[in-house]
């Protein structure tokens, strides 16, 4: 990963990636289920939590990202740099 090291603070950084898809990810599975029990059929259910819930799953990764930018490599010290490499570009790699 950008010839970086994988550090205690990286891992810390993709370890709150992954728990803010696994959140969105069961947020998004109670509002189909919201949605079923309300009498919609299954892909209508899916097709309706997937468009309401999209707007909040992109600004949740857009202020994560933005939020980090404070700690990006030129701004912060070297203790931080490894989280913020790995947050801000891991998921593009």
């Amino acid at each position: 990963m950008f010839n970086r090291p994988l550090g205690f603070v990286a891992i810390l950084g993709i370890l709150a990636l992954i728990g803010m898809i696994a959140k969105n990810a069961v947020i998004l599975v109670v509002q189909i289920e919201t949605d079923r029990a309300e009498g919609k059929g299954v892909r209508e259910a899916v097709m309706a939590s997937a468009t309401g819930r999209l707007r909040p799953m992109i600004l949740t990764a857009i202020s994560t990202v933005l939020g980090l930018i404070r700690s990006r490599p030129r701004c912060s010290g070297d203790r931080w740099r490894s989280r913020s490499w790995a947050a801000c570009w891991w998921p593009r790699c």
